[in-house]
């Protein structure tokens, strides 16, 4: 199963992406910069955050400063303090 095929809802409505440029669909874009771009535009710092998703402050650093990747369950913990979800994206969905 590939994973890149899940996206977070209501983390790109049109007007954020009209108004950041993005020419990106959204079937296009990853979980990983989806969450990356989500963590910079929530005010949080990325210990807040840690602590709020009950992971190490570091894992959200190295994954912001691509040193390293997260795993999915990192990524639920990390989505879910922001106060998202992950779901499969429906054939309707995307650009």
């Amino acid at each position: 199963m590939l994973f890149d095929i899940y996206v977070f809802t209501h983390i790109f409505p049109e007007n954020l992406m009209a108004l950041r440029g993005d020419r990106m669909s959204r079937r296009d874009r990853t979980i990983d910069l989806q969450l990356k771009d989500r963590i910079r535009l929530c005010g949080k710092t990325h210990y807040r955050i840690a602590k709020d998703a009950d992971i190490s402050p570091d894992i959200i650093d190295r994954f912001m400063s691509g040193e390293r990747d997260i795993r999915l369950v990192t990524a639920a913990k990390i989505a879910e303090a922001l106060g998202l979800e992950l779901r499969p994206m429906s054939d309707n969905q995307g650009s």
